[in-house]
């Protein structure tokens, strides 16, 4: 808007804004700060103004002052030193100073006026009013002329699009396998559209409704931000275009959004480098172009397409969108978001979840002085490194170097105890002669307001204090209240934290800095200490550890950082508890005070407090040895920023170990085995277990399995209470003597030197004998149990067995109708079924279309397809069919008459009447209808009989008849059986014998010529002939009766009785194919017998008659089957035949149009006829028999009934018994809790198989004699930290496992020393990573336990370690803080999480089925109890409770009451009980509440105490790890007196406060009771904004009303599929018996629970459906199901869908007859359980292996007399080579020397002469052996030892063989042995060890060095066993054992 103002004086021309709002000024003074310049801008509220002087007046030192109405918008005034007249002046720098909270914060419409005046002094010139409007921000007016701003309504990193991510990966990873966005570095387009898609498909999953836009009564639509649209679940087209561009800002994309006159939507660049020239473009051609045509440069989407009430389809949603580019031609605007972002069109900032708004963008570059105030009030701040990275990050987060640490600023209050010192050298004196000390408290003491602290000076003082010291005791002046209370907040910190807090100090540090009058004071040497609240003797008790005392280095670093004092000299001045030098170190101090830094140093201030320290030790880990922790890749990932990735992939099921591969002692399911495995494999992961997984039970697991693998494991947690759940597990199955518990409140010198003694100690166990076998026997059992699963739901055949089976009981009422074959099976495919199933679709459409089939008279056509002319060619072949049916209706009317046989006829009828007649009429027949049923049974034999009577006949004409007494001589066949058996010399004499007796035999010579070469043949058709008659002797009686004939008539008649036969056969069966009822048969036998008698002329003259015509119908019938395909055996009239048949085709003549109907349903019956599936569908289908609403019923009955039958082929499923299996579940259990045991038994062989035993002398120079004596001196002159590192190889081959806390693992392990294999973090989502860091760099792969949807680490109690957190300031939370855990950045880096998936805590499902549907995606398998239909989670409604700062005592008295009820009833007083707060005043109030309560009653609290888990009051913030039978959730929060609820609710409305509830909400095991003053109703979620105060919400309304509040949520819904249970269900139903089928709200489900009258369970029902069927192993299946359902009291009873489908009404009879009878039947309990008495430790014999042998020195058997040899005789001699043969082969290995000795001594002589040199190498010569050196002495092995192995060593005397004539193989077998024993000994004890196992009791020098070069010799040598076991050091100085 322009103005323009004047008077006489003055013109101003000013051009404004007509309305403003955030975002233009948030853009405008982004504009100015890019441009770096402060000039109005086209975003400014007034974008021009000019002052014209149009008086004739000079005017100077002018003032332009404007005052707005609105408080927060403010204006600087405008100096304007002269002007003169006519002059124009500018103003370009006038843009109003605004609040932009209060900005942010508007609404709606407010009107601004803006009164702007000129002034001279006190003189108003010129002075107006200018009115505009100020918007709300979601509904900027300018956004049509500047479109660019609707891309500051684009927030990308909105925290509630950060919480999105991970359902983006999740849908990403469906749709390319990816787990991350890497957006443009991917440079192919499909991938930026395939992440496109994936926030698409997940945007559609969170369920956003389509709106219009938001109610407003201005002229533009409000904007729904992205964070409004999530949380209300709707938006317009604008709103959620701007939600998607976002989303895929966020990820890295580039965006576009594109609005048009009444629309918007969106897009993506999909090349990195693309972009608008100026960030806007108006050319809605060019994107389209763009956006098709293959230019893959733009990527449109249409967003309504994502809304719920469309079926979202991307592909749709881009076409649409590119649709909408195309036909715009009006206004259209795409806006370059990204671009517009790296400008000045910035985003808005937004609600973060705890409401709060960061305005820090706005404020950039602006110099704010920020002061120091007092120290007390304020941090000192750190002075800023140039660049934080990591590193600095972490060091800053451990050192708390603020102005609250107690370490640089002490405070002198109630809870800082002043011990009486007056001398501290004394009071150092006495602590290092004791650590227990007595506590003498002194209450009458006063201070002055001045005094801080007392001074015990002069010589009664000192004498009094003396006094004390020595008889024990310690003076501290403290009240008995604030003592108790500061020694129960330590003994707090450390059941919460596991760090003792509690220290005595010596000596007080006063400072100032820059002589400023505060004066601040520290304690220098700080000392821990343990206290005990309870008294002895009237005096308290403290234990002092001087060993672990330290120098304040918080404070040195403190004053280097701030002061730049250097204390680095006083670094290790007294390590181990030295404190001689401590006065050294108060001088060295005092030294270092500067002008800038005053110090003083009072050296006898004694103190004793509660000090944050510990984390020191981790800051220094960090601080000094960054190259080291680099080293480990987790660390490097988590500096770098870089992704984490697992190189091993493989995937674990059941079939992919055997059990021998890994060793689980405890119960373990799936996703706990799958865990164990990859930790074994050396994989780096997080373990993710929710509330009551197992989560303890499988890190004891899983380091089980680390050492059964000869791994060492360090086991970190913060808390104690999570340590100790780990070793109490370990111990319970009596492997706690290899674990070192070394948390920081237990780490003594003598408790480590205790456990380390226990476990050496242990000694060798012996490996159980039955191990290997029972192992066998369990993957044995095992497989037989996974066999039945994997072949039950194996498709062999289209569909698994147990999917028949189910489909088929569906369908079973239809079975039997028609017949699926059994080759259609065999070939059966998905796209064969399909085909089937969509024509049997196409004929129901039809059927619903047009009617039955059957109703269509052209049904007796099969025609497909037909020609112009059919109808017209068909009409008349009608016509003439009826004018023949007219005829022989009436022909066989007249003839039926006559007749008379009372037959209903049909077609089919009528055929046989009239084939039965043509045989009456025409043939001759057999009237013997009492034996014609045995004729036609037997008609293949009698028709044989006439084949064989026809061959015999053949045979006597043509040879038997020639011969007397028709050769009955042969027959038998042995003649021929001579005759086939003989050889070809015996057959010519066997022919020529029976030559001779058939020549006598002949009748006539002259008709039959009989010779050689016949005779065979007539005695073969004898003996055919004989063998045929006997046969129809045997088999003819049946015919002669029927014939009423012998064989010998029949015989000679044979071809005519034959023809009547046949004739008469065909009679009867004609007669039998009429399906007439014996009477009814036998009378038209009868009448027939008649007719065939008496021949009636005219009545064969009326069949002939119709028998011409009824032969001429089927001529036609046949032309028009021909060329219609007509089938008039479709017609099938059962009455009045003919009549009906005239009626049939009159309706087809006269409804000719409907013959084309008939084609449709022909082509697809045809379709079906095709694929064979069924012999008689498609008859059965034509004759209407099917109908058309069951076809596909009809088909699946058939099918599936099919398939069975084909499986049941197979003996395993013909021949299965539930009970026998049930069985061998049962056998499983029983083996598997023995592999339990005896696993347990095995680890702990292998672990101790190389423990020191106690019948050694050890060296005194070996690791395991060292300790031997520490054990026995307490540890005297060491730290534990030196001992971990002096003994690193020994302790951990004692104690493979260390459970530690962070603190005391960088405390005692040494970050260079040996890498664990396995780092285990427990409850990590509560440790900062920071406070990890150390640990994790002390091993080689990392697995990371707890629960992302639990508490994060908080600095709750850190802040507040002395006063407790008022309410106010609790409520504002100022200096509450939830930190970065160690779980949520691994899981960022990408590391693979591993979530435990079976929750066993609660005894109720009611008590996790909240947690599992809000927080885990309904991913948990929980279990049902008998009571699941009513909810354990009850809702107690305090309406009068009052929250009053903090205390809402109406809920506190509640609970009281509560509590006072359960311990009153002896039925609820053994059931533990946990209350939970929300606050600590909260918690404070109840305890009290309580504790009055035990104090009243003390027999309650004595039964308190008695119980382990005693009663606990405790808040959202230290409950994590507890749990309880019932918890009582005390909710305070309340409304107030105007009946409004405050919607903050404390801790739970942070950031991810949420998982707070979740916390609190899962800790009951059988019952929870919630207390509150506030309904679900009372709470609008919608203003809270934080998911907290949603999650609140849903969990109260979840507690009053129950289940049915639940949702299936988007990822993870629930379809269970139900199984054979339905049927069972429905077959008890009808017997009376009422059920449910799948009980239960997870994918875990009873599937039947038979109920009572009071509708509970009293039996469960179980079969092999779903649950079981989709559990992953075998254990799942049948261990662990059953186990839990047994704990939680339900009787189940196993049905298998074999035993079901093979006799269902069995099946039902014995279940109802266990339902009879439940009390009296004992159920089978399938809990794994290991019994620890019966393990057994048995010790493994040690029987040391002795590899020393005597040495045998060869005697030859005769002797060599060289001096009878003439001298000159020097020549081979065949006795001299064979001597020194044997003498290798005897004796080798064997120096040379000794060779030559042996050789003197054999030839006699005793001087190695020239002569003896000369006749041992021409003998020598030729010798076959090997030859070694040892330090270049030749030694001669024999030819066959392979590789110069040696595996003994001999024994010899220093006569038989000096040590230089010994083999290095020898040595290296003694050093082995000596080795193999004592592990670990001095170079000097080795030497001395070797020499006793050679027999030399003195070692000489010489003896000293060449032992040396021999081990160094023996060290160097590559591939021999030695260097198995050792190693130099220090030029072998030492050897050491490799462990």
């Amino acid at each position: 808007m322009e103005k323009k103002i004047a008077n006489d004086l003055f013109l101003i021309n000013l051009k404004c804004k007509e309305s403003y709002d955030f975002i233009l000024y948030q853009t405008s003074l982004t504009f100015k700060r890019i441009n770096k310049s402060n000039k109005n801008n086209v975003f400014s509220l007034i974008e021009e103004l000019k002052i014209t002087n149009i008086s004739l007046n000079e005017y100077s030192n002018l003032i332009l002052h404007i005052e707005s109405n609105i408080n927060f918008i403010k204006f600087n005034d405008t100096f304007i030193e002269f002007l003169n007249p006519d002059q124009n002046i500018f103003i370009d720098e006038l843009d109003p100073i605004i609040d932009f909270e209060k900005l942010y914060d508007i609404t709606e419409l407010i009107n601004i006026v803006l009164t702007m005046s000129l002034t001279n002094g006190d003189q108003i010139l010129i002075k107006d009013n200018i009115i505009c409007q100020l918007f709300s921000f979601l509904q900027s007016e300018y956004t049509y002329k500047f479109p660019e701003l609707l891309s500051c309504f684009i927030t990308p990193n909105d925290c509630y699009i950060d919480k999105l991510e991970p359902l983006f990966l999740n849908e990403l990873e469906k749709i390319n396998g990816e787990k991350k966005f890497i957006g443009y570095q991917n440079t192919k387009s499909s991938y930026i559209i395939a992440e496109m898609m994936a926030i698409f498909n997940a945007l559609n999953n969170y369920k956003i409704a389509y709106s219009n836009p938001p109610a407003s009564f201005e002229k533009f639509q409000k904007i729904r931000i992205p964070q409004c649209v999530l949380n209300m679940h709707k938006g317009t087209c604008l709103d959620l275009s701007i939600l998607y561009c976002a989303c895929l800002e966020n990820i890295g994309l580039h965006p576009i959004l594109i609005i048009t006159n009444s629309h918007a939507y969106a897009g993506c660049f999909l090349n990195e480098d693309d972009s608008f020239v100026d960030k806007i473009s108006d050319d809605a051609s060019n994107i389209y172009n763009n956006s098709t045509f293959g230019n893959n440069n733009l990527c449109l989407v249409e967003c309504t397409q994502f809304t719920i009430d469309k079926y979202a389809d991307f592909n749709l949603a881009v076409k649409t969108a590119s649709e909408l580019t195309k036909d715009n031609v009006n206004f259209f605007k795409a806006i370059d978001v990204f671009s517009c972002h790296k400008s000045f069109y910035k985003a808005i900032p937004t609600p973060s979840i705890d409401n709060k708004i960061e305005f820090n963008l706005l404020t950039e570059g602006k110099n704010e002085k920020l002061e120091i105030t007092d120290l007390n009030k304020a941090d000192i701040i750190l002075k800023p490194s140039k660049e934080e990275n990591k590193f600095t990050y972490w060091e800053r987060k451990l050192l708390d170097l603020n102005g609250k640490n107690k370490l640089i600023n002490l405070k002198f209050n109630n809870s800082l105890l002043q011990v009486a010192t007056s001398d501290y050298k004394s009071l150092l004196k006495h602590l290092s002669e004791k650590t227990n000390f007595k506590v003498l408290l002194n209450q009458e003491f006063q201070k002055n307001s001045d005094t801080l602290y007392f001074a015990f000076n002069g010589d009664e003082n000192k004498r009094i204090i003396e006094d004390s010291l020595s008889k024990g005791i310690l003076k501290v002046y403290s009240t008995e209240k604030d003592y108790k209370k500061t020694i129960k907040k330590s003994l707090d910190s450390v059941e919460e934290t596991g760090a003792n807090p509690l220290y005595v100090t010596i000596g007080l540090i006063r400072y100032n800095f820059d002589n400023s009058k505060k004066i601040y004071y520290a304690p220098l040497l700080l000392i821990p200490i343990r206290g005990k609240i309870k008294k002895s003797n009237n005096l308290f008790e403290i234990e002092l550890d001087i060993d672990n005392a330290f120098l304040n280095i918080t404070l040195f670093e403190f004053l280097k950082l701030n002061a730049n004092i250097d204390f680095s000299e006083l670094s290790g001045t007294i390590d181990n508890g030295d404190l001689n030098k401590l006065s050294l170190v108060f001088n060295t101090i005092r030294t270092k005070s500067t002008k800038e830094c005053q110090i003083v140093v009072d050296e006898n201030a004694t103190f004793i407090g509660n000090f944050s320290f510990g984390n020191f030790i981790l800051w220094d880990d960090i601080k000094n040895r960054k190259s080291q922790l680099m080293e480990n890749n987790v660390i490097n990932s988590l500096v770098n920023g870089t992704n984490f990735y697992s190189n091993n992939q493989q995937c674990i099921n059941d079939d992919s170990y055997i059990p021998s591969d890994i060793a689980i002692p405890l119960s373990a399911d799936s996703s706990q085995i799958k865990a164990i495995i990859e930790a074994s494999l050396g994989e780096t992961f997080v373990l993710d277990g929710p509330p009551g997984t197992g989560k303890s039970q499988t890190i004891v697991n899983m380091i089980v399995n680390a050492l059964y693998h000869g791994k060492t494991v360090l086991f970190v947690a913060e808390k104690m209470a999570a340590l100790e759940v780990v070793y109490k597990r370990i111990k319970e199955i009596g492997l706690d003597k290899f674990v070192l518990e070394l948390h920081s409140n237990k780490a003594t010198k003598r408790s480590v030197l205790s456990q380390l003694e226990e476990a050496k100690n242990f000694e060798q166990s012996r490996s159980p004998e039955e191990f290997k076998l029972i192992a066998d026997k369990l993957l044995n059992k095992k497989s037989e149990l996974n066999l039945f699963i994997n072949k039950m739901h194996e498709n062999k055949y289209f569909a698994s067995l147990y999917d028949s089976i189910l489909k088929y009981e569906e369908v079973k009422e239809y079975a039997d109708k028609i017949n699926v074959t059994e080759e259609f099976i065999l070939s059966l495919d998905k796209n064969k079924d399909e085909e089937v199933r969509a024509n049997l679709k196409k004929l129901i459409i039809l059927y619903n279309d047009k009617g039955p089939f059957i109703d269509n008279p052209f049904y007796v056509f099969k025609l497909e397809k037909m020609s112009n002319n059919t109808k017209d060619e068909l009409n008349i072949e009608l016509i003439n069919l009826l004018d023949l049916l007219t005829k022989i209706s009436y022909t066989f009317d007249e003839l039926n008459n006559k007749l008379d046989f009372e037959i209903i006829y049909d077609r089919k009828k009528i055929e046989t009447i009239n084939k039965i007649l043509n045989i009456v009429f025409k043939k001759k027949i057999i009237f013997n209808i009492t034996e014609s049923e045995n004729a036609i049974k037997f008609h293949d034999l009698n028709l044989k009989i006439f084949s064989l009577l026809d061959e015999n006949n053949e045979i006597y004409n043509t040879y038997l008849s020639h011969f007397i007494n028709r050769l009955e001589m042969f027959k038998s066949s042995e003649f021929l059986s001579e005759y086939n058996s003989s050889n070809d010399r015996e057959k010519r004499k066997i022919i020529k014998i029976a030559y001779k007796s058939l020549k006598k035999l002949l009748i006539n010579k002259k008709e039959f010529k009989l010779n050689k070469k016949n005779v065979l043949d007539v005695i073969t058709n004898a003996n055919i002939y004989y063998e045929n008659l006997d046969f129809i002797n045997k088999n003819s009686t049946i015919l002669i009766h029927f014939l009423k004939l012998n064989i010998s008539e029949i015989s000679e008649n044979l071809n005519e009785y034959k023809e009547i036969y046949l004739d008469s056969i065909s009679f009867y069966k004609e007669i039998n194919a009429l399906e007439l009822l014996d009477n009814s048969k036998y009378n038209f036998f009868k009448k027939v017998e008649v007719i065939y008698d008496n021949k009636d002329e005219f009545l064969i003259y009326s069949f002939n008659k119709f028998n011409d015509l009824f032969n001429k119908l089927k001529i036609l019938e046949s032309s028009m089957n021909e060329r219609y395909k007509f089938d008039i055996n479709l017609y099938n009239k059962k009455d009045e035949y003919f009549k009906c048949y005239i009626n049939l085709i009159k309706l087809e003549l006269s409804n000719l149009d409907y013959f084309e109907d008939i084609l449709i349903y022909n082509k697809i019956l045809s379709n079906l006829n095709n694929l064979k599936f069924s012999t008689d569908f498609i008859i059965m289908y034509r004759q209407g028999i099917l109908l058309e609403d069951d076809l596909v019923k009809y088909y699946d009955s058939s099918l599936y009934k099919q398939i069975i039958m084909q499986y049941f082929k197979d003996e395993y499923f013909s021949t299965f018994n539930g009970l026998l299996f049930n069985d061998a579940i049962d056998e499983y259990k029983k083996i598997l809790n023995k592999y339990s045991l005896l696993v347990i038994e095995e680890t702990a062989s292998r672990i101790s198989s190389h423990f020191p035993v106690s019948n050694v002398d050890y060296a005194q120079s070996t690791d395991v004699y060292k300790l031997n004596k520490l054990i026995k001196n307490g540890g005297y002159k060491t730290s534990i930290r030196n001992m971990l590192a002096d003994f690193e190889g020994l302790i951990r081959t004692l104690c493979p496992c260390f459970l530690m806390s962070p603190l005391s693992a960088a405390q005692y392990l040494k970050i260079d020393s040996k890498k664990f294999d396995i780092v285990i973090f427990d409850e990590a989502s509560q440790i900062p990573t920071y406070e990890a860091i150390g640990a994790i760099a002390r091993g080689n792969n990392l697995i990371v336990a707890g629960d992302p949807e639990q508490l994060p680490p908080t600095n709750f109690f850190k802040n507040n370690s002395d006063d407790d957190m008022s309410y106010d300031n609790y409520q504002n939370l100022t200096n509450y803080e939830d930190l970065e855990s160690l779980l949520d950045d691994c899981l960022a880096l990408g590391i693979k999480s591993n979530r435990l998936l079976w929750h066993y805590r609660s005894k109720h499902e009611s008590l996790i089925a909240f947690s599992n549907n809000y927080f885990y995606d309904n991913s948990l398998y929980t279990f049902p109890s008998p009571t699941n239909n009513m909810s354990n989670v009850k809702f107690n409604y305090i309406p009068l409770g009052v929250n009053n700062n903090g205390v809402n005592k109406e809920v506190g008295r509640a609970i009281l009451n509560e509590v006072s009820k359960r311990f009153k009833d002896k039925n609820l007083q053994h059931k533990t009980i946990g209350i939970v707060t929300f606050n600590i005043k909260q918690q404070e109030y109840i305890s009290d509440l309580i504790n009055d309560f035990f104090d009243l009653n003390p027999q309650y609290s004595i039964i308190n105490e008695n119980n382990p888990d005693q009663l606990f009051v405790k808040n959202l913030e230290n409950v994590q790890g507890d749990e309880r039978d019932v918890i009582l959730f005390s909710i305070g929060f309340s409304k107030n007196n105007k009946g409004k609820l405050n919607l903050f609710f404390g801790p739970l409305s942070l950031d991810k406060g949420e998982r707070r509830l979740n916390v609190a909400i899962t800790r009951a095991r059988e019952e929870m009771i919630v207390f509150s003053s506030i309904k679900s109703s009372d709470i609008n979620s919608d203003k809270a904004k934080n998911y907290g105060a949603l999650a609140l919400k849903n969990f109260l309304n979840y507690a009053e009303k129950g289940y049915s509040t639940l949702i299936a949520t988007n990822s993870n819904v629930i379809n269970h599929k139900f199984g054979v249970e339905k049927f069972i269900q429905q077959d008890l139903l009808e017997k009376g018996y009422r059920s449910d089928i799948g009980i239960g709200e997870s994918k875990f489900r009873i599937d039947l629970g038979v109920k009572d009258n009071s509708n509970n369970y009293i039996l469960g029902v179980m079969c092999d459906s779903e649950s079981y069927n989709n559990a992953k192993t075998c254990r799942d299946r049948n261990v662990i199901q059953n186990s839990m359902c047994n704990k939680l009291n339900w009787k189940i009873y196993h049905i298998w869908t074999i035993d079901y489908y093979k006799n269902p009404k069995k099946v039902i009879n014995e279940l109802i007859n266990v339902i009879q009878n439940i009390d009296r039947i004992k159920f089978s309990d399938n809990s794994f359980n290991i019994n620890r008495s019966n393990l057994n430790f048995s010790k493994k014999e040690q029987n040391f292996i002795d590899n020393s042998r005597a040495y045998y020195k060869y005697q030859a058997t005769n002797e060599y007399d060289y001096k009878n040899r003439y001298i000159n005789e020097i020549y081979y001699h065949e006795e001299l080579k064979k001597f020194l043969q044997n003498l290798i082969n005897n004796e080798g290995p064997i120096s040379l020397d000794i060779i030559k000795d042996r050789f003197k001594d054999y030839i006699n002589v005793k001087k190695w002469g020239n002569n003896v040199e000369n006749l041992f190498i021409i003998n020598f010569r030729g010798i076959e052996a090997k030859i070694s050196k040892t330090l270049e002495k030749e030694f001669y092995w024999p030819i066959d030892v392979p590789n110069f192995k040696i595996e003994y060593y001999r024994k010899s005397s220093y006569l038989e063989r000096s040590l230089e004539n010994i083999p290095i193989e020898e040595f290296k077998v003694v050093i082995n042995d000596i080795l193999m024993i004592q592990n670990d000994l001095s170079f000097d004890d080795l030497i001395r060890l070797i020499a006793i196992k050679f027999g030399y009791s003195k070692i000489t020098d010489s003896t000293y060095s060449f032992l040396s070069k021999i081990i160094n010799e023996a060290i160097n040598r590559n591939n021999d066993k030695i260097d198995d076991y050792i190693n130099s050091k220090d030029n072998l100085k030492h050897v050491t054992i490799k462990y």
